[in-house]
Parts: C-alpha cells; structure tokens; sequence
C-alpha cells in the first residue's frame, strides 16, 4: 500500500510537470476525474505548489557547492562497489532463472507430446471414430447501435473584476508610461466618472498578460501596492506582485479564483511580518528615474495584441496615488 502511494504522488507530480503522455495521461485524467482521494491530493500538491512559487528566493551559502560535490563523489565511490556486488549476485539469479526456464519447457513439451501419442495411436480395443454431418452454422451478421454522443456545451471564460492601488513618488511619469501601456484597452469614460489618475483596463487572457508585463518594468517605482478582488466577496492583497496579478488573471473557476487569492494575501502578510521592508520594492533615490519605453506590439515574440476584443472578461481598474 505504501509503495502504491509513493507510485501516485510520482504520476501527480510528473501530471503537474506535463511530463505524462498518452495513455500514462489518460489513466491519470480517469483517476483524478472518478478518485476523490487523489483528486483532493492533486489540489493540495496544486496549492502547495502554488505558494512556493511565489515565496521569496534567497541565495544559498557558497559552502554547500563544495559539500554537495563531497557527497556526490563518496555516494559515487560507495555505489561503485556496491553495483559491482550486485552485478555478480544479478548474474547468479539470471543463470538459475535460465535453468529453471528450460527445465519447465522440457517437461511441457514432454507432456504434449504425450497427449498426441495416446490421440494419433489407436488402442488394441479401440473402437473406430464415427464422423457425424453437423449442420453449417452460418452466422448472423449483427448491427452495432448507434451511439450518440454527448453534446458539451462551450463554457464563457471566467469574468474577473480588480482594482490595482499603487502608489509612486513619479505619479505623472507612471501615468504617461501606464496610459501608453494601456493604449487600445482602456475604457473610454464619457460621463467623467474617473480621474486622470484611475485606468479602466477591459482585456482577455493575452492581452492582459502583455500589459501586466509592462507594468512589471516599472514596479519597482511603486512603494506600495494594493490589489482588492472586486467579485462577491472581496479579497485584499497586500504588497501584491505582478508575478501573483499574472496568476490570479488565468484563473477559470470561481472556487479557484478566490482559494489562490486568500492564499497569497495570507503569504504576502506574514513574508511582510517576517522579513519586513526588505520584502517590498521600495524605489531607491539614487537610481535612474527614467522610465523604460514601452515595447511596441510589432516588435513582441508573442502573437497578442492591444486592440479592443468584443467580449473582454478580464477588468482591472488601476489607481495611482502620490506618496504623502
């Protein structure tokens, strides 16, 4: 029973690298689809996964390279001898295995050849065999059923409505860079409802993804960052990241979408009590203000584009304060 479930947790994690093809993908689909417990053990390794993606890395000791290198050579010395000795004991088992093998098809063919000398030899008492005509069997031929299958209704991509709060000691330059960034997605707003500071972005998947990744170039600037999940129940994440903002954006359920967002506002709290400042991106006085340019659409490697989609379900209102 153990060694069965170290053999799922195997699949579940080579699932979750997309290492599985074909029928190995298959049977893990079934599993997870008809087994609740693995299911249930495939959201924990999901979520687990999850949040140490987006905990902070930190660079190991120089000392463990030499010490890993240490015990890489003495595991490779003693392993040597090691499969040495199991080679030879292998060898042993093979060649028993082999004599074993032909002993059992001697005996078998033994057998066989003596059941067809007692059917081909006639006995001195024997009788002779009587023929009987049976009638031809003619088969019938037999229509398959049809089978109709099942009509799957297309599922709409989940709506998701956010308000990204930032603040920046450039709050000009940040709105000309972030007006530039949004240009194509942003709502127009003819009844003056928002100022020249607020961004009404409506999107899908791709083109949010390219413009969060503009946005990240200049987060650095911000020395504080709000992100409230403005569905239903809202959910307000602290010293949000765009790595995280990416994340939440390419959710497809609801469960899903608000599960991840409470997780990474509970790790976003205690990676600020723990660590403190050193956590967040404060920008540093001493370094270059300027801005970077915004790439154009023309020149991305990915085929997205910034022109306005007829059916966006992705809205991010994003809001830029100054520092007090």
């Amino acid at each position: 029973m153990k060694e069965n479930n170290i053999h799922i947790d195997e699949m579940l994690n080579s699932f979750l690298d997309g290492e599985l093809q074909g029928r190995q993908l298959t049977e893990m689909e079934r599993l997870v689809s008809n087994d609740v417990e693995i299911a249930a053990k495939l959201k924990k390794l999901q979520k687990c996964r999850s949040l140490l993606n987006v905990l902070p890395t930190e660079q190991a000791p120089h000392q463990i390279l030499e010490e890993v290198k240490i015990a890489l050579e003495r595991r490779s010395l003693l392993g040597h001898e090691q499969e040495t000795f199991s080679n030879k004991r292998g060898a042993r088992h093979l060649l028993l295995r082999k004599a074993l093998s032909a002993a059992a098809l001697i005996l078998l063919a033994i057998g066989f050849l003596s059941v067809i000398y007692e059917i081909v030899v006639p006995s001195e008492k024997g009788t002779p065999f009587m023929v009987l005509n049976e009638p031809e069997i003619t088969a019938v031929p037999q229509t398959q059923p049809i089978i109709e299958q099942p009509i799957v209704a297309k599922s709409e991509p989940l709506r998701i409505n956010g308000i990204l709060a930032v603040r920046t000691s450039a709050p000009n330059a940040v709105k000309a860079y972030i007006a530039r960034a949004a240009a194509g997605l942003a709502v127009k707003d003819d009844g003056g409802l928002y100022d020249d500071s607020t961004f009404v972005i409506a999107a899908d998947q791709p083109q949010m993804k390219l413009l969060l990744a503009d946005v990240a170039k200049i987060w650095d600037r911000f020395s504080s960052t709000q992100f409230t999940l403005d569905d239903g129940d809202a959910v307000t994440i602290e010293n949000v990241r765009p790595n995280q903002l990416a994340e939440i954006f390419t959710q497809d359920s609801q469960d899903k979408l608000f599960a991840l967002s409470k997780d990474l506002a509970m790790v976003n709290k205690i990676s600020a009590d723990i660590l403190g400042s050193d956590l967040l991106a404060y920008t540093d006085p001493s370094r270059d203000k300027t801005l970077p340019a915004v790439e154009p659409v023309l020149t991305r490697t990915e085929p997205a584009s910034k022109q306005a989609v007829e059916n966006p379900n992705l809205y991010l209102t994003i809001k830029i304060e100054a520092d007090k």
